[in-house]
């Protein structure tokens, strides 16, 4: 029975950051404090959307200021595949 209940809280987190030393970070922190959960990383807003496409990830954590496509582009791509996702954004930008 654990283990069934294992596998339904276990979520995909995907985050997004073009900052390596954060993605770094971000790593660190949600593998200590979520260690169950499955963890992906891109560096990047096209690779991020293709990873999306491909793992369906349950929460998405996503830098606000990106080159090419900002996290907001991002959320709103994500937002018209008319999947019911959680999307938090994060930046580190003064």
């Amino acid at each position: 029975m654990d283990n069934y209940l294992y596998d339904i809280c276990r979520m995909t987190i995907l985050c997004v950051d073009d900052d390596i030393q954060t993605l770094e970070m971000m790593r660190m922190v949600l593998s200590k404090n979520y260690p169950n959960q499955k963890l992906v990383f891109a560096d990047n807003a096209f690779d991020a959307l293709n990873i999306a496409n491909n793992i369906n990830p349950d929460i998405f954590v996503i830098d606000l200021y990106m080159p090419y496509i900002d996290g907001a582009k991002f959320s709103k791509t994500i937002s018209n595949w008319n999947i019911e996702k959680s999307i938090g954004s994060a930046t580190s930008f003064l």
